[in-house]
């Protein structure tokens, strides 16, 4: 965190492409030649294409303008050609390239073979995706990421081993960046549990770990510890919907992330199957801007069916009717009295949690969703869990299991693939347990 680590790479990734012989070694330069190019063709992926645009686009942005090739039309230069449409640099004198791609897109870069691929925050993005990626990569790859994964993620347990033989690892704190903030310098270390900071009630031991000291760590409380409560499962694995309890669920958000899952039952087993997970997605396309992306449009290409049992929010009623409105009649909203949060996770860690691979954010949310402890709790038997990493697929998981398992705990007869009822029209919202 704030260590500049994605900085540093876009300011390499530049000048590999501008001037290449200035930061590429001799047997790069010498791939290169043997291709009868100048310059390396470069793909920059994160798992959200929108994330791309908000971060790693403005941060090239900077890089060229601080190395003065920006132009200043924002389009095009002597130096350089800006292609807005499709995110793509192209460095005339040279002619690098440097192509932005979101993981998860169907525009994903998939088709290309880089010289260079660099995967922005890798704890997000798939292994599936990175294998395919890397395959079609001729030189080297890259990735970065904060000390935060959890135990069993793909690149910690396959890559971060190799470190010595054909991985190398570059380590960097807040320490390392000599451009950081005095402001942000100071918040950073008031989370190292010394006497003064514990006093002044600044300590965090865990952020200290993770973003002080850049290493790895597990934070105390977890609601959901991995190994114990859970673990992954590859996605054939998920049971058939058609023979097996089980729910699709839905968790709204919009600066928040609306995640979208699917939820089953077999056995003693509770499985999750992440489907969505994403930022500013409206529930359906206006009038205005019939092509605009939306949830509607989302879960139609996700083959969801129409009449599908959706468990939501019931706080989330006029998304609820929204969506309703859109043909999806099956949405229902869940229910919330007083203790259903508690209840709800009693529900979920009754049975062992099985996630598929795919599930990424489960992981991510799961490892900083905690209860919370200390003098500041009054009454820890009534305190409802936090998660700094966000909780949403956590509560539409949640939404599926006080869905299918009801008030007494029992499997419910009669739902998600067996005997799924074909429902009408609903007029205002649905409730259920």
């Amino acid at each position: 965190m704030r260590s500049g680590k994605s900085r540093q790479l876009m300011i390499w990734m530049v000048t590999a492409c501008f001037k290449p012989a200035d930061v590429l070694p001799e047997h790069w330069l010498r791939q290169l030649r043997l291709e009868g190019v100048g310059a390396p063709t470069i793909l920059i992926a994160r798992e959200v294409f929108k994330d791309v645009k908000k971060t790693l686009w403005e941060d090239v942005v900077w890089v060229c303008k601080q190395m003065r090739i920006w132009p200043d039309d924002g389009k095009e230069n002597g130096l350089l050609k800006v292609n807005k449409s499709d995110y793509t640099l192209t460095f005339k004198e040279s002619g690098g390239q440097i192509w932005f791609a979101g993981a998860s897109d169907d525009s994903s870069g998939m088709g290309v073979s880089p010289h260079f691929s660099w995967l922005n925050e890798i704890s997000e993005i798939s292994e599936a995706y990175y294998r395919q990626v890397n395959s079609r990569t001729k030189l080297g790859s890259f990735f970065d990421c904060n000390p935060k994964m959890f135990a069993n993620h793909w690149a910690r347990k396959e890559l971060l081993p190799q470190e010595g033989g054909n991985v190398w690892v570059h380590r960097s704190t807040w320490k390392d960046n000599k451009f950081l903030p005095p402001k942000v310098r100071a918040e950073i270390a008031g989370w190292e549990p010394t006497e003064e900071n514990i006093r002044k009630g600044t300590a965090d031991e865990y952020w200290w770990k993770v973003y002080g000291l850049g290493i790895f760590a597990v934070m105390e409380g977890q609601v959901f510890p991995e190994g114990r409560t859970w673990d992954f499962c590859n996605e054939e694995d998920f049971p058939d919907m058609r023979t097996t309890p089980s729910v699709y669920c839905l968790d709204f958000g919009w600066s928040d992330p609306m995640a979208f899952c699917r939820v089953a039952i077999r056995g003693n087993d509770l499985f999750v199957d992440e489907l969505l997970y994403e930022r500013e997605l409206l529930i359906s396309a206006p009038a205005s801007n019939p092509g605009v992306d939306c949830l509607d449009k989302r879960l139609k290409r996700l083959g969801i069916p129409k009449n599908a049992i959706i468990a939501a929010d019931s706080a989330s009623t006029e998304q609820i009717e929204m969506l309703q409105a859109s043909g999806w009649t099956g949405v229902i909203g869940i229910k919330k009295p007083s203790g259903s949060i508690r209840w709800g996770i009693g529900l979920m860690k009754g049975r062992f949690i099985r996630v598929t691979r795919r599930s990424g954010h489960w992981a991510i949310e799961a490892q900083e969703y905690c209860w919370p402890s200390g003098d500041k709790v009054r009454d820890p038997d009534t305190v409802n869990p936090r998660g700094r990493a966000g909780d949403h697929l956590l509560d539409a998981a949640r939404y599926g299991a006080m869905y299918l398992l009801g008030k007494d705990g029992n499997v419910r007869a009669g739902v998600g693939g067996i005997g799924r009822p074909t429902l009408k029209s609903v007029k205002g919202v649905r409730y259920d347990y």
